[in-house]
């Protein structure tokens, strides 16, 4: 492999790496996307920042690392899948979904027997008048007293 692929041109130490995996693992870095995201604001301004960078997008480019990344980020999310499926067995996956279908079952029958469960509850406060300054605001009818646009009010004398 080629000495210029595995150096690093935009970071300030241009470490050199002994293999494509040291490499992509500092690509991925988050120094190395902070030094490129400081090289692209100074790009333009300077145009030493704007030469430096337009290098680094031609061998990254050339040596194809976006899809070398790509690849790596692919295999390690497969890895890492297939570790969650190993550390759980089947067998208990299988029991777990018995267990919850069970559950359901019977859920589902107690429903059918008993017709107050089906019923859902009204969660809706119970109607007061309110008293503002001697006026009592009711509501003309059976809609949501706190948002319903017309109101009756009823003065309230003193007593």
């Amino acid at each position: 492999m080629a000495a210029t692929m595995l150096n690093c041109s935009i970071c300030p130490k241009q470490p050199t790496f002994s293999d494509l995996s040291h490499l992509l693992t500092h690509v991925s870095s988050k120094r190395h996307l902070s030094n490129l995201h400081k090289l692209q604001v100074r790009s333009y301004q300077e145009i030493s920042a704007s030469h430096q960078l337009s290098a680094y997008n031609q061998w990254y480019q050339q040596h194809d690392l976006g899809r070398l990344l790509s690849e790596r980020m692919i295999q390690k999310e497969f890895t890492q899948a297939t570790k969650r499926k190993a550390t759980t067995p089947a067998r208990k996956i299988k029991k777990d979904c018995a267990k919850y279908t069970e559950i359901v079952a019977s859920e589902s029958q107690s429903f059918a027997i008993d017709p107050s469960l089906q019923q859902t509850p009204s969660t809706r406060p119970p109607r007061t008048p309110i008293v503002i300054s001697g006026t009592i605001l009711q509501p003309n009818d059976e809609s949501d007293f706190v948002s319903s646009p017309a109101k009756q009010q009823t003065s309230v004398s003193p007593g």
